[in-house]
């Protein structure tokens, strides 16, 4: 609906689709989960003022079962998220803003105490919160994540996703200030919004 007005989208989920855009940039305004459209980033536009993460899914375990539904929604959210970020940062200006759109889902109170701590952790880094979620979906897989103190919940994996973006967005806040960009990281929660997708 967005593409007369120079929308793009991309794959998060594909590390291919994501390094091809890298090579050439786009324009203003761009819905990135469609293959291959970073490239049309870098090709259409030299800088980014502005990244706006809002990619999401909130799968039920069926049709796909809790296994497959746990790994689509953690790579599109929370890898998925990271790999867009990670490959358009070099592309921000002087002064550039990364917003990452927040779920209430995403909060601490979902896990366990020591899963929170780790969350929290001030030196928490990239690889931590990565050992983390891969203990999520480990723990998915072994039919025992609520033993490994993660939340039972229709929607744990999104919840879980939410929390370790969060988390991952201090990291990068925390690199971003060492850079001379002056780049600022920031992140939302709108709240619950009626879309395409809501039920």
């Amino acid at each position: 609906e967005l593409r007369p007005f120079g929308a793009v989208t991309l794959d998060t989920t594909s590390e291919d689709s994501v390094e091809e855009a890298k090579k050439q940039p786009t324009v203003t305004m761009a819905q990135l989960d469609d293959a291959g459209l970073l490239l049309q980033i870098k090709r259409l536009t030299p800088r980014i003022d502005v990244l706006i993460n809002n990619a999401g899914v909130a799968l039920r375990s069926e049709p796909f079962g809790l296994q497959k539904s746990a790994e689509l929604t953690v790579s599109t959210n929370y890898f998925g998220t990271k790999r867009v970020t990670k490959a358009l940062y070099p592309l921000l200006s002087d002064h550039g803003r990364i917003v990452n759109v927040c779920s209430y889902l995403g909060r601490l109170a979902e896990v366990s105490e020591p899963i929170q701590k780790r969350f929290s952790d001030p030196k928490a880094t990239e690889e931590s919160i990565d050992n983390l979620v891969e203990e999520f979906l480990t723990g998915v897989k072994e039919g025992d994540y609520k033993e490994r103190g993660f939340n039972d919940s229709m929607y744990s994996a999104y919840g879980l996703s939410k929390l370790a973006l969060i988390a991952w967005f201090k990291v990068l806040a925390r690199e971003a200030m060492a850079d001379p960009r002056k780049i600022l990281v920031t992140g939302c929660c709108p709240g619950w919004c009626m879309t395409d997708m809501s039920e």
